[in-house]
């Protein structure tokens, strides 16, 4: 009975393949309107593929706000901080505790000061990208508005599962804020896809330049985290394929859905398909319409570049904090950030909690063993830095909506946000 009913699911996925037609996803009914207010010269199939769109991440978002999945969430935080505390007792017991007050001296707690001063310039440069983007869609200055946003993708990616979270909440609360719903979902899948190609492009390039600095000490972790950068290389190529080929795509896709529909990862064979599809074809128009204007993307890719530097910068001002005679220089620090980055990305904890720990012992210890017991404060600084400061921020921004944002932003909707779009689109008219 079970494979006579797989068997009449496929033959559905392949009718609904065959019927698939391709002209409702041309390119003149792209969903970015590129500063055009006047809705009177939106298509319907444009609406639709819009709402659809807006529809499903509505459905990711409603369905994480559900208590079953904040209780999962909650549960999922809980098990990140008893690892963190768990990895800290390892090394407390393994290699002691030094006494921070020392890296006080000497001038040395400017470093501290510097990591913050990284966390904001990361943030900065993160919200220019969505500002970029959704400038270039909307031709409107709304700046906090991508802060905030960006702050509240972040925030998902960091308490949910494989962090998948962050783009469905990002599209969902830039349309709550009055942004077109295929802008608001064009922008976080754009930057995604600018973010990815620049993150793997110089995680190939770093590692390759650094072979010489393996040791065998890390083989595990490197070949982890080797593995890693294929299975993202491949899963970047995958979706540009699959989003450009028009014939091809549709098969390759329902074939892997139905795979996975048999190992009982798919549910809804045909659902997931056409929502997979709609993705694929809103993944196309987003980076070919950004491609067009060489400014956009130059300053979206060099924003990305200088996002991951800065990052790295992080693990290397720990080091300078913690170890008065540092001889180690930033370009083997930045190797090692990019090694243990590229190992929690397909961990499925958020935050990659368990292999960051893991990872980042692996590969920094060595850097520390002048300071006895500095491997301790260490990890802890990083992985304030680098995941429990995001939860912090996200956290607060949610706390002031609740408090005033929602009602101011009902408020600007009503009023300045339509004066905005009138002074755009006749400035973009006349232009």
């Amino acid at each position: 009975m079970a494979n006579k009913k797989d068997d009449n699911l496929i033959n559905s996925q392949k009718e609904n393949i065959e019927a698939f037609d391709e002209s409702k996803f041309n390119d003149s009914e792209f969903v970015v309107l590129n500063g055009d207010f006047d809705e009177k010269h939106i298509s319907k199939t444009e609406k639709e593929l819009s709402e659809k769109i807006l529809t499903d991440s509505t459905e990711k978002v409603l369905e994480n706000r559900t208590s079953k999945s904040r209780i999962i969430n909650i549960c999922f935080f809980i098990v990140s901080i008893f690892i963190l505390v768990g990895t800290l007792i390892y090394q407390r017991n393994e290699f002691g505790i030094s006494d921070i007050t020392e890296s006080m001296t000497d001038l040395r707690y400017r470093f501290l000061i510097f990591i913050a001063v990284v966390f904001v310039l990361v943030m900065l440069f993160d919200s220019l990208r969505t500002h970029l983007l959704l400038f270039k869609a909307t031709r409107l200055h709304r700046p906090f508005l991508s802060y905030k946003s960006t702050a509240i993708c972040r925030y998902y990616d960091c308490i949910t599962p494989f962090s998948f979270g962050g783009q469905p909440f990002q599209i969902f609360y830039l349309n709550s804020r009055g942004v077109k719903a295929g802008i608001a979902s064009s922008v976080p899948l754009a930057k995604y896809m600018f973010s990815q190609i620049s993150f793997c492009l110089i995680s190939l390039i770093m590692l390759i330049i650094g072979v010489t600095h393996y040791n065998q000490e890390v083989e595990v972790v490197v070949t982890f985290s080797i593995i890693s950068l294929c299975l993202s290389i491949i899963f970047l190529f995958a979706i540009i394929f699959l989003s450009v080929s028009k014939k091809v795509a549709p098969k390759i896709t329902m074939g892997l859905i139905n795979i996975l529909h048999k190992i009982k990862l798919v549910k809804n064979p045909k659902l997931t398909f056409t929502k997979v599809v709609r993705l694929l074809t809103e993944y196309r128009r987003s980076i070919i319409f950004y491609l067009k204007n060489f400014w956009t993307t130059f300053f979206t890719f060099l924003l990305s570049a200088l996002i991951i530097v800065l990052k790295a910068c992080i693990p290397y001002l720990i080091y300078c904090f913690l170890v008065p005679q540092a001889t180690v220089g930033f370009g083997l620090v930045f190797i090692k950030f990019l090694l243990c980055e590229l190992a929690t990305t397909y961990i499925p904890l958020p935050g990659g909690s368990g292999m960051a720990e893991i990872s980042f012992n692996a590969l920094f210890a060595s850097l520390f063993l002048d300071a006895t017991g500095a491997i301790f404060w260490a990890l802890l600084i990083y992985r304030i830095a680098t995941y429990y400061i995001y939860i912090l921020q996200g956290f607060i921004i949610i706390v002031y909506d609740i408090a005033y944002g929602d009602k101011k932003n009902k408020k600007f909707k009503e009023t300045k946000l339509i004066e905005m779009q009138l002074k755009a689109n006749k400035k973009y008219l006349h232009r």
